[in-house]
C-alpha cells in the first residue's frame, strides 16, 4: 500500500459533500482505478490508519460507502445524534448518503482496516439485509476477508480487473454482519413489542405516552427501558428511523418531494423541507440532486 499523498486529498474532496478529514498522515492507501465501463461494483480505495488521536471524519452527505474493521485501539461514531463506542473487534458500516462524524479515541486511538466503495447493487444489498440502522457491529471479525481484498493489489489496481473477487469478499462481509442482527432474544418482550409498534407505523406521528398506555407502561418507564436495550429513547429512535425513510426515499425513490412530505405525514412540503435542513444541514431537493450525482 502506499502512504498518505496528495491523491488522498482527492478522494477525500470527491468522497462527499461537506467533508472534512484529520489526523490522516501516516494511512496506508491503495487506490484502484475506476473503470469507464458501467460495473456493478467500484472500489476506490482500501487502507490502514494508524493510531493516531487526531483521526476524525466528518461527512454532511457521504457519496460512497465505507466498511471499516477495528484492529485494536478504540474510537467513536456519531450519527444521527446516537453516539457508538467502538473498540477491538467491532466493525462500522457508513453507508451512502449518511451524515455522520466518527474517529479516533484520544486516550487510545484505533487502528483500523477500511474499504470505500460505490455501488447501487450493495446499497440496496444493505437495506435488504437490514443493515442501515446502527452503524456499529460489535464483535465480529472481518480481520480476514480484510486481508483477502488487500491481496487484490498484487492482482490488480484496475476495477475490470478485481470487481468480481472484491465483490464476493464484502458480500461475505455483509452476511456476517447480519448474521451478527440477531433477534432481540435478550430484549424484553414489551420493550421488543414498543418498536415494532414503532417500525409498523413509522408513517405515522408518534405519541410515547400512548405507545406505553398500550404496553400497560409509564411513559418513564417505556424512555428508560427502551434506551436500556436500544440506546435511544423512543422518540429519538423514532425520528432517527424517520430520517434514514427520507434519505433512502429522496436518494433511491420516485416520489416528488411533495408526495414524500405527503407520505410522511407532515404538514406541507414547506415543513418537511425545514425539518430535513434542520437535521441534515441540506434541503431535500440538495439531497436528492449530491446523492443521485454521478461519483468521479
Amino acid at each position: 500500500m502506499n502512504k498518505y499523498s496528495a491523491g488522498h486529498n482527492a478522494y477525500l474532496r470527491n468522497g462527499a459533500s461537506g467533508a472534512k478529514i484529520t489526523g490522516t498522515e501516516s494511512e496506508l492507501v491503495t487506490f484502484i482505478y475506476r473503470s469507464a465501463d458501467p460495473l456493478p461494483l467500484h472500489v476506490l480505495c482500501f487502507g490502514i490508519t494508524h493510531p493516531n488521536p487526531q483521526y476524525a471524519v466528518h461527512r454532511d452527505c457521504s457519496n460512497l460507502c465505507a466498511l471499516e474493521y477495528i484492529v485494536s485501539g478504540k474510537g467513536y461514531v456519531r450519527k444521527n445524534g446516537v453516539l457508538y463506542n467502538v473498540q477491538q473487534g467491532d466493525v462500522c458500516l457508513h453507508c451512502r448518503g449518511d451524515a455522520h462524524d466518527y474517529g479516533a479515541d484520544a486516550e487510545e486511538p484505533y487502528e483500523k482496516y477500511w474499504v470505500n466503495f460505490v455501488s447501487p447493487l450493495f446499497d440496496e444489498a444493505i437495506r435488504q439485509y437490514n443493515l442501515t440502522g446502527s452503524p456499529v457491529f460489535h464483535r465480529v471479525d472481518l480481520e480476514e476477508p480484510f486481508r483477502r481484498l488487500f491481496a487484490l493489489e498484487n492482482v490488480s489496481r484496475r476495477n475490470e480487473d478485481i470487481y468480481r473477487d472484491a465483490s464476493s469478499i464484502l458480500f461475505d462481509c455483509l452476511i456476517e454482519l447480519s448474521r451478527s442482527r440477531r433477534p432481540d432474544r435478550f430484549v424484553p418482550p414489551v420493550i421488543a413489542a414498543a418498536r415494532e409498534k414503532i417500525d409498523e407505523n413509522i408513517f405515522l406521528p408518534l405519541d410515547v405516552e400512548a405507545l406505553a398506555a398500550k404496553l400497560f407502561l409509564s411513559k418513564s418507564q417505556l424512555t428508560r427501558e427502551f434506551k436500556r436495550y436500544y440506546g435511544a429513547s423512543p422518540y429519538r429512535y423514532y425520528t432517527a428511523r424517520r430520517l434514514e425513510i427520507e434519505k433512502q426515499l429522496l436518494s433511491y425513490g420516485t416520489e416528488s418531494i411533495r408526495e414524500i412530505a405527503e407520505r410522511l405525514h407532515y404538514n406541507n412540503e414547506h415543513y418537511f423541507s425545514t425539518a430535513f435542513r434542520q437535521k441534515t444541514g441540506v434541503s431535500p431537493h440538495v439531497w436528492r440532486k449530491n446523492t443521485r450525482e454521478e461519483y468521479l
